[in-house]
């Protein structure tokens, strides 16, 4: 090799000397021919200068590759003589294409990185630039000078080959990481450099006015010079790489590469199912808000939007994830950006067909003037919420909004290739309903035949944007599901496997353990590479995969807890990572979240007031993507001690803390057993002596708690916060807040009023502020729907109530108005299932424990002479496991929490309670086992589903007021409307029990709202019970 170097930089040498001869010519004439001819010149030396060098490239490499893959030594003479024979045409080809197409994928890459996603025209420029860059590098590279030697192929031809073979080797990140060329130009500057130096230094003693050009044609010649010197070594290199690219099995190559690329695998697999899409700060809720009101445009929301998402994906790059997703970020709800791309549009929106926009997207969320929203519910066992599809056998679905592809070449236009996202088929199905008109009984399933073309066009043009991997999200497949359920799963993949050809698919679950028949179902899909498994929440997955687990494919191990706020123990994820390992095997093992960090705060690095020992305990979104790249890290033999260490500190401070345990309060709720708690008196005589002390009219109104929070009313108890204003002004203020909600209410002549909670700035954390063993956040928001963001309270400890939390205003409230006044609290169920809730002891062990705070509270106001009092319990269906057979053990003890509360109360003391948007049939049973005196419950958004219990023979002696508006939307309905629920609801329920009231509290809307809707319900009380006394 160092004789044909030699040969070769002899070659280039003399080569050198003419053209500067006939450049230094030309320069001292320099007429503008001689200019034109200077730079011809200069272009045929540079290209000549290349092909000596890909010459030597291609012989050394010849050389080499026969040498490493067949232990075949051939003679350098016999093959540089071959190659100035044979292959000098594709040498020359490859001289003139490979810089061209290098400087042209480099500038690519960094066009994209300036423009990012920011700027849609320039974004759709800068992909489409990458993509021409991609294209043309998989047709011409400097790898495929190997092929040419070793196989005569022609230069365009060989450089696909090569490309293919380094896809099919999974090689292509291990390729795009090498340095050789990157050593190999540096070379060449720092050889050009030299020469520049030296001959500028003699033109400046001998001829001035030639030292700029001289300068410049030094380092031309410098640099091509060095670059043909070291053209031996790297063909060298490359010969290795398509050697093992060729045949990964070869006993003649050492194992530098297998190591290097299972390091690079191992060093690099981890992924996050999701991420949370509102922001650090809320920027998605603010933008969202600020367009529904007319104060921005549709180009300034996805301008944030975007941001989010570049932001995003920018961090989990910077953090090591390797499969980050894209196509989870959403306007509203990912749910509804399934029924978008599908084209379920229902005909009440009046979509035309074409790419759905804002207007009609918006419109299935929140209604419009015309067409209520559509239903909204839980999200599984979570506080999110999504959007049920309506469908039917004459939905026409096509393919209508292409936002995953869309969002998968914004961030591949940023140099981060991502997992696009999709809520799976068969989950998509069995989370939807029958449309209006449809028979209850109609098989969603059926539908499947029908989705799928559209899915198969979106998988198509993910494929052909390049993308990898896809993600299906599949989360019904930790519920019960019958036999004829699960068989659609491997109806629908195996459908889908000849378009899914040539892409890894992940199929992720969540929420809870994979049944034994699902998983059995799931791991026989076809077309599938890999499996993502909860192994937080569920835990008997594990002995699952540990009793059989597919070859060769893919373990997405739910190690880091996507719901809760704790620092992971990453000294037990490691040693279940490692058990896991040896099942599945060392490269096909990722670290992952149990689910999207959707349902977790954004950043710890927003809480600089927060205690320093409890937040040392807690890791949101942004800590825990480091976690998981962590726990991969140390999987691939990389662990980071340090962190580690301090991970295994702060589990030990929080274990160790005093601020944890109160002995009083445990013993206190230890004392709970023995005891059901339930009142003296059965219902119906409680309800007899509470409407002789109340004397309401029949179809008594009332609405649910809280009322419009202006934006005079949110600065006054943020400046009260800050210490702006005295604790006396601030009273002062919140007093007149209270007087008006009073006044109005009188004014509209609703029956039983609500002081409108002015003080409060949500229904968990104001609580959670006047209670032990909780800490608060200052930007802890979590998405629960929409714009909707909750800032749960941290649950840290045993949990005591030190003094009265709400007696003050609701006596102060009820001293304004002689009408009944309720007084407001928050379950301890919802308490619960609303906090980010301590995980070293049973959840309902925390829930007995607050239950006894409530119970203190509901008897001091009794005793101030509250005679309604209200204990919210909006969360208690949304936290019953996804699993029937752990049903009864959770309604047990939620259901006798509830009871705790009230169960040292008078007769005359009505005990009101709320639930909403859950599916409650299921466990009307034990709604009533809670023995309150009157509940009110969603019902308008859910198409009245509530009332077909009562129809099915269910008897309820309580009071009950299934809400008759929708207050999640801005429409108004009217009084006919109103009217026409109530007498649906008479049709299966007893005129004496009924109440009428909103489906939920009016905090999110705005009075210009509130007044007319709520003037239209009493109006239609009113008009009922005219109707219902003529009747008589």
């Amino acid at each position: 090799m160092l004789c044909m170097t030699m040969v070769s930089v002899t070659v280039a040498f003399l080569y050198s000397g003419f053209t500067v001869c006939g450049i230094g010519g030309a320069t001292t004439i320099m007429a503008a021919p001689d200019k034109v001819f200077i730079v011809i010149e200069l272009l045929s030396f540079t290209w000549t200068m290349h092909v000596i060098k890909n010459a030597l490239l291609t012989t050394v490499s010849r050389i080499s590759y026969l040498s490493m893959a067949c232990g075949v030594h051939m003679d350098p003479r016999l093959a540089l003589r071959e190659t100035a024979k044979y292959l000098m045409g594709s040498v020359s080809v490859g001289s003139m294409l490979v810089p061209f197409t290098g400087l042209l994928r480099g500038s690519a890459r960094a066009t994209a990185a300036v423009v990012g996603g920011h700027d849609e025209f320039l974004f759709s420029c800068a992909y489409c630039y990458s993509g021409v860059a991609s294209a043309l590098t998989s047709r011409a590279n400097r790898w495929a000078f190997v092929q040419v030697g070793v196989y005569n192929k022609d230069f365009v031809a060989a450089s696909a080959d090569t490309w293919d073979s380094f896809r099919q080797s999974e090689m292509e990140t291990l390729i795009d990481s090498d340095l050789t060329a990157v050593f190999c130009f540096l070379c060449g500057v720092a050889g050009g450099a030299t020469g520049s130096l030296v001959a500028g230094s003699w033109a400046l003693a001998v001829h001035k006015g030639y030292a700029t050009s001289l300068l410049l044609y030094a380092f031309i010649i410098g640099y091509l010079m060095c670059r043909v010197a070291v053209a031996g070594a790297q063909a060298c290199v490359q010969a290795y790489y398509i050697a093992y690219a060729d045949n990964p099995q070869s006993p003649q190559l050492d194992p530098t590469i297998p190591a290097r690329l299972q390091e690079m695998k191992r060093k690099m697999a981890s992924h996050i199912v999701g991420y949370p899409r509102m922001g650090p700060k809320r920027e998605l809720k603010f933008a969202l808000e600020s367009f529904w009101d007319g104060k921005s445009s549709a180009e300034d929301l996805e301008k944030v939007a975007s941001d989010l998402r570049s932001s995003i994906w920018k961090q989990m790059a910077d953090a090591g994830i390797k499969y980050i997703p894209s196509n989870t970020f959403a306007y509203y709800d990912q749910v509804l950006d399934t029924t978008a791309m599908l084209g379920a549009v229902p005909p009440i929106y009046g979509w035309n067909g074409g790419e759905i926009g804002f207007d009609i997207y918006f419109s299935m969320a929140r209604g419009n003037a015309s067409a209520p929203a559509m239903e909204m519910t839980k999200w599984f066992d979570t506080n999110y919420h999504y959007i049920v599809p309506e469908l039917g056998p004459d939905v026409k679905f096509s393919y209508a909004s292409h936002k995953a592809v869309k969002e998968y070449k914004e961030a591949k236009a940023l140099g981060i290739d991502t997992v696009p996202v999709l809520v799976g088929p068969v989950s998509y199905l069995l989370l939807s309903k029958p449309a209006k008109g449809v028979e209850a009984t109609f098989s969603l399933l059926s539908l499947l035949g029908n989705i799928l073309p559209i899915y198969k066009e979106v998988v198509s043009e993910l494929k052909e944007a390049g993308a990898s991997w896809i993600q299906f999200d599949e989360p019904t497949l930790v519920t019960d599901l019958d036999s004829h359920k699960l068989q659609a799963f491997s109806e629908a993949y195996s459908e889908l496997e000849s378009t899914l050809s040539g892409l890894n698919v992940l199929i992720e679950t969540y929420f809870a353990d994979v049944p034994a028949e699902a998983y059995q179902i799931l791991t026989n899909l076809k077309g599938v590479s890999g499996f993502g498994f909860d192994l937080v929440r569920g835990s008997k997955t594990l002995d699952l995969i540990k009793g059989g687990f597919p070859t060769g494919k893919y373990l997405f191990a739910g190690v880091v807890d996507g719901r809760n706020i704790w620092a992971n123990d990453l000294a037990s994820s490691l040693e279940t990572l490692g058990a896991l390992e040896a099942v599945v095997g060392k490269d096909k093992l990722v670290v992952s979240t149990s689910c999207s960090l959707l349902h977790t705060a954004v950043d710890l690095i927003n809480e600089p007031k927060l205690d320093t020992e409890i937040k040392s305990w807690l890791a949101f979104a942004s800590q825990k993507v480091i976690e998981v790249n962590a726990l991969a890290k140390a999987l691939a033999g990389h662990k980071d001690e340090e962190f580690f260490s301090i991970n295994a500190a702060a589990l030990a401070s929080r274990k160790s803390s005093p601020r944890v345990t109160n002995e009083a309060v445990q013993k206190a709720a230890a004392g709970l057993k023995g005891s059901d708690h339930r009142r003296a008196t059965n219902v119906s005589a409680r309800l007899d002596a509470q409407q002789k002390k109340l004397n309401l009219p029949i179809l008594p109104t009332t609405t649910i708690g809280s009322f419009p929070q202006t934006i005079e009313l949110r600065r006054v108890r943020r400046e009260y916060k800050a210490k702006k204003i005295s604790e006396e002004d601030y009273t002062t203020a919140i007093k007149e807040e209270i007087n008006k909600v009073v006044k109005l209410q009188e004014e509209l002549d609703i029956d039983v009023l609500v002081h409108g909670e002015p003080e409060r700035n949500d229904m968990v954390e104001y609580f959670g502020e006047q209670l032990s063993g909780f800490a608060f956040t200052a930007n802890g928001w979590v998405q629960s729907y929409g714009s909707r963001c909750v800032k749960p309270p941290i649950i840290y400890g045993d949990v005591s109530r030190p003094k009265p939390m709400t007696v003050f205003w609701s006596t102060i409230a009820q001293s304004m108005t002689s009408r009944p006044m309720k007084g407001m609290l928050t379950g301890p169920v919802t308490i619960l299932n609303w906090s980010f809730v301590r995980n070293d002891q049973p959840r309902f062990e925390t829930c007995y424990q607050i239950a006894l705070a409530i119970k203190d509270e509901v008897e001091d106001l009794e005793k101030a002479g509250i005679t309604v009092i209200q204990i919210d319990e909006a969360a208690l269906r949304e936290g019953l496991p996804l699993r029937k057979s752990e049903h009864a053990f959770y309604l047990e003890w939620a259901v006798h929490s509830f009871r705790i509360t009230n169960c040292g109360v008078q007769d005359t003391t009505q005990i009101h309670t709320h639930m909403c948007y859950s599916h409650f049939n299921d466990i009307i049973h034990s709604i009533i086992d809670m023995d309150a005196d009157v509940i009110t419950i969603e019902n308008s958004r859910s198409d009245e589903k509530l009332l077909s219990v009562f129809r099915e023979g269910v008897k309820y002696g309580a009071g009950i007021g299934p809400g008759v508006y929708d207050i999640h939307s801005p429409r108004i309905p009217s009084t006919e409307e109103i009217a026409d629920r109530i007498n649906k609801m008479l049709a299966v329920l007893e005129t004496n029990i009924l109440w009428v009231n909103p489906d939920c509290g009016l905090k999110t809307r705005k009075y210009g709202e509130v007044k007319p809707a709520l003037s239209n319900v009493v109006a239609a009380a009113k008009l009922l019970r005219s109707q219902l006394a003529s009747a008589k």
